[in-house]
C-alpha cells in the first residue's frame, strides 16, 4: 500500500480503488453492491509538489498557476485557510477529455475542498464538485470535454474551517 498523500514519481503504478456506499436516513451504510466498486490503474507521466507551505501563496491565481504536463499527472499540494486556493494550468486539445479527483479524505487528511475547473478566462466555470461529509470525503469533477484547443485551470479550494492551517492533497489529472 502506498500513502496517497505521499511523494509520488513520474512512472510511478497508481491504484486506486474507489468503493461507493449508500447511507440511509439515519447514516447506517446499506451493504456495499459490487456494481459500485472499481478499480482504476494508470501510470503517472509526471509529478508535481506544491511547496509553498503557509503564507504568501505562489501559485493562488490564474497568473501564478502551475503548469501540469504531461498528463496524467498527480500534484501533491496544501490548502491553508478557508478560501485558500491552488490553481493548475493544464493545455487541452479540442476532443480531449480531462479528468480531476482529489484525494485527501480518503487519505485521512481532514480537508474538505472543492474542486473547480475554469476556462482559460479564469472566471468561467466550466465544471465544479465539491466534498460532503460524511458521504463524499472527496471530490471528483465529471470529464470535461474540449471543444477547442485551449488552456484550463484546476482549482483547489479549501472549503471548511477546523482550525488547522494545513491540510494536504492529491490531484490526480488524467487526459482521455
Amino acid at each position: 500500500d502506498i500513502n496517497p498523500l505521499a511523494p509520488i514519481v513520474a512512472g510511478q503504478q497508481i491504484s486506486i480503488e474507489l468503493l461507493l456506499r449508500t447511507l440511509d436516513a439515519s447514516n447506517e451504510q446499506f451493504p456495499t453492491d459490487p456494481r459500485t466498486h472499481f478499480f482504476v490503474d494508470y501510470r503517472a507521466a509526471a509529478a508535481v509538489a506544491d511547496s509553498e507551505g503557509v503564507g504568501p501563496e505562489l501559485d493562488g491565481t490564474t497568473a501564478t498557476a502551475t503548469q501540469l504536463a504531461p498528463v496524467p499527472v498527480i500534484a501533491s499540494g496544501s490548502v491553508g485557510f478557508p478560501g485558500d486556493r491552488d490553481f493548475y494550468r493544464v493545455e487541452l486539445a479540442a476532443g480531449r477529455v480531462i479528468a480531476a479527483e482529489l484525494v485527501a479524505g480518503r487519505a485521512e487528511s481532514p480537508l474538505v475542498a472543492r474542486l473547480t475547473l475554469l476556462a482559460g478566462d479564469g472566471v468561467t466555470v466550466l465544471a465544479t464538485a465539491a466534498a460532503a461529509p460524511p458521504t463524499s470525503l472527496d471530490p471528483i469533477l465529471a470529464p470535461y470535454t474540449a471543444s477547442a484547443d485551449a488552456s484550463v485551470y484546476v482549482v483547489v479550494e479549501r472549503v471548511a474551517a477546523d482550525g488547522a492551517l494545513d491540510r494536504r492533497y492529491a490531484l490526480h489529472l488524467d487526459l482521455r
